[in-house]
């Protein structure tokens, strides 16, 4: 496969890559299939129980209700959202310890914690780019079913819950949001599958490779 020949400074290029969609659209492999091209995923705080093979500090980082909510206190969250009785979020601290190493940043979440990073950006002048990964809700619910299958602490509540938000509630209050442009997003992707994943990488690049040269050229 040919990718877009993507060249970047990482002491003139600080940019924050938010990734954006339905549930089991692929978002984490996204954020896996741009990290080899100058990006690191930042790693999320969540109260939720950790999942069979999951690593604190890799996957995420796992903490009480408690303690999430003294991070909240301290100001320390770029944003936040709710999950059923979970909580998730992007702390400061996990998003400077990526740019400290001299690497833009990437973050998987949903669209209400879209928008607050948007406003993080916006008001502490850091650059974004925001994507949004779509699919049939055919192959949505397929993948959903696998990961119910395979998970070991599947838990009947849990899950229904989550299939009624799919078909429910991600359809009218995400999808149709990105697509009518009430909620904006850089890039927009129809389809996001093992078939076209490296075409929906490639095309990302090469918008962020234009958007990093303006920075550039912005700067000097």
């Amino acid at each position: 496969m040919f990718f877009y020949r993507y060249i970047m400074n990482y002491n003139q290029s600080n940019i924050l890559v938010t990734v954006t969609g339905p549930s089991l659209t692929g978002k984490t492999t996204f954020a896996r299939l741009i990290e080899p091209f100058g990006y690191e995923e930042i790693v999320s705080t969540t109260t939720r129980p950790p999942r069979e093979g999951e690593v604190h500090g890799k996957h995420y980082h796992f903490v009480t209700t408690d303690e999430f909510n003294s991070i909240l206190q301290k100001n320390l969250m770029i944003e936040k959202v709710q999950v059923g009785n979970n909580l998730y979020g992007i702390s400061k601290p996990a998003f400077d310890n990526v740019i400290a190493k001299g690497k833009n940043a990437i973050a998987v979440v949903e669209p209400d914690g879209a928008q607050q990073v948007a406003k993080y950006c916006q008001e502490n002048n850091i650059n974004l780019h925001q994507i949004f990964l779509n699919n049939t809700q055919e192959l949505i619910l397929s993948r959903f079913l696998e990961r119910f299958k395979n998970d070991n602490l599947a838990k009947i509540d849990t899950y229904t819950s989550r299939l009624l938000d799919i078909v429910n509630k991600e359809p009218k209050q995400w999808i149709e949001p990105a697509y009518n442009g009430s909620h904006y997003y850089s890039q927009v992707f129809d389809t996001f599958t093992k078939e076209n994943q490296f075409d929906v990488l490639n095309e990302v690049l090469k918008s962020l490779d234009k958007k990093i040269n303006k920075i550039k050229k912005c700067k000097m």
